[in-house]
């Protein structure tokens, strides 16, 4: 996985610094990291993009060289106990986006809300909600809300 992946995250679940210094800052996510367990392949789900071996810059035609990952993770710390981090790349997919969705916990029979944190192409912040429909209708709508 990309560098910028395992930044973004120990960003995110890094413990607040008592004071913002680069020493601190960096401490605290070696800390995240420290508290990470080793990635074991049934954690993983590994793949390569058809067309991936037809590429002329690939000199091994038989090569079984991933070209998507796809890991889950957690941090060992009070603060994220039970909670999933899956960190997602790939080449060659429909989308160049690099994000951080948080889920949280869904209730029956609705799909979880969400904050987004968009870093690329255009950083953003929104919110998905599930909201109820205008009228005497119950039935939930999904709803992005921006920041």
């Amino acid at each position: 996985l990309q560098n910028h992946l395992l930044q973004v995250l120990t960003l995110l679940a890094m413990d607040t610094p008592t004071n913002w210094t680069s020493d601190e800052i960096r401490n605290n996510k070696v800390n995240v990291l420290k508290n990470m367990p080793t990635i074991k392949l049934e954690d993983c789900l590994l793949g390569q993009y058809d067309g991936y071996k037809d590429d002329p810059t690939i000199e091994n035609r038989d090569t079984v060289s991933p070209t998507y990952a796809c890991i889950r993770t957690k941090v060992n710390t009070p603060r994220w106990e039970g909670v999933p981090f899956i960190l997602e790349a790939g080449k060659a997919l429909n989308e160049r986006v690099c994000e951080v969705r948080l889920h949280f916990r869904s209730s029956p029979n609705s799909q979880p809300n969400a904050l987004v944190i968009r870093l690329q192409p255009t950083p953003k912040v929104f919110f998905t909600a599930n909201l109820k429909t205008p009228g005497f209708s119950s039935t939930p709508a999904s709803t992005h809300l921006g920041v």
